[in-house]
């Protein structure tokens, strides 16, 4: 019995807890809450976090191990990559490698010394932009399965465990899985609450990608878990798209494959993301993006999905327009959109008309 537990993390904090602490071969029970969790991630419940974290340290080299390789893009994340790290040490469920590809920071990233996790560093020179760095990620990979982790973001301690567990018990042998995601210090999460209910029935790849049209991106980069065969079905991340937006045109292609799998069991996030200046995504780079991304797809599309696309790309251009400040030519697109869009797509491009036509600019 251990009336108290200090566990050491790799950043040097500490977590602390009042807990009584029983070891039993290789799992731990808590007799008591903690009554306060210090460290970078207590954004995910106290309790889970710390039994979680005590049972992996307590039972350091007992862990399995998944065939999973960790992709890190990393730009000048000195700062930061030390949470993306520890969050990925600290997994229930190993992956047995993570590849962090250096986009030509000014400062080389140096790793950390005797990792728990073996860590495979590439450095590009010069600076090729986030699509083109998780391109040589994936490439330099030596597993069935990859997963994705932004240097500024953070993983649930389980969040391995939990997909590795779907897939056994799903039956989806070749996909990407993705989870949802929670905003540091926020209770917003992605997907949003009203459309994880409507992902826990089974979609097709034409709903899929009509929501992924008219809603944006709802499958968080961070929480994909992807078998190499999609990735030699789908094809890699298109490199023209440094704006923000490479994410959303690979997932719209994983939908329209019928590769893109919600995995959501539990209802804790598997990621956290935090946002500050130096996030990858700005807005206008990120409209431009859509709108090009968009049209590279019109061609294929048909029907609804051809006029969702048609809609989301006039809504895109006026948003990109709207933040430049241009509310004449941002009223135009607006009105387009409304013309020929339908379900949040026309929402949004009411919205923004509405604010156009006073001029306020957000």
């Amino acid at each position: 019995m251990l009336p108290a537990c200090t566990v050491p993390s790799m950043q040097g904090a500490t977590y602390r807890t009042r807990a009584h602490v029983v070891e039993c071969k290789r799992f731990v029970t808590l007799a008591s809450l903690p009554a306060r969790l210090e460290g970078p991630s207590s954004h995910f419940g106290a309790d889970r976090y710390l039994a979680v974290i005590l049972r992996v340290d307590l039972n350091r080299g007992q862990r399995d191990t998944a065939d999973v390789s960790v992709v890190i893009p990393f730009y000048n994340g000195h700062r930061f990559i030390g949470r993306a790290l520890d969050s990925i040490f600290r997994q229930t469920l190993e992956p047995k490698e993570v590849v962090i590809v250096d986009d030509g920071s000014e400062t080389p990233f140096i790793p950390p010394p005797n990792p728990p996790v073996p860590l495979v560093v590439l450095r590009h020179e010069p600076n090729r932009g986030i699509p083109s760095t998780r391109n040589r990620g994936i490439a330099a990979c030596n597993t069935e399965w990859i997963a994705f982790l932004d240097q500024d973001d953070e993983w649930a301690p389980d969040k391995l465990e939990r997909q590795w567990r779907y897939l056994r018990d799903s039956g989806f042998p070749r996909a990407a899985l993705f989870g949802n995601m929670r905003v540091a210090g926020s209770t917003w999460e992605m997907p949003t609450p009203p459309l994880a209910r409507w992902l826990a029935s089974p979609r097709g790849p034409h709903e899929l990608a009509l929501r992924l049209i008219q809603d944006g991106n709802f499958a968080p980069w961070g929480t994909m878990l992807v078998h190499r065969d999609v990735f030699a079905a789908v094809g890699l991340l298109d490199e023209t798209l440094r704006g923000g937006s490479d994410d959303l045109e690979w997932t719209l292609r994983a939908a329209l494959h019928n590769r893109l799998v919600w995995c959501h069991p539990g209802a804790e996030p598997m990621l956290i993301r935090h946002e500050h200046q130096e996030n990858y995504s700005k807005a206008q780079r990120f409209f431009a993006d859509n709108a090009r991304l968009l049209d590279k797809h019109l061609p294929a599309l048909e029907g609804s999905l051809q006029r969702a696309a048609l809609a989301a790309q006039a809504y895109s251009l006026g948003r990109y327009h709207h933040l430049q400040g241009n509310s004449r030519e941002a009223a135009t697109y607006y009105m387009r959109s409304l013309k020929i869009g339908h379900g949040s797509t026309r929402v949004k491009s009411l919205f923004g008309l509405l604010l156009a036509s006073v001029g306020v600019v957000r």
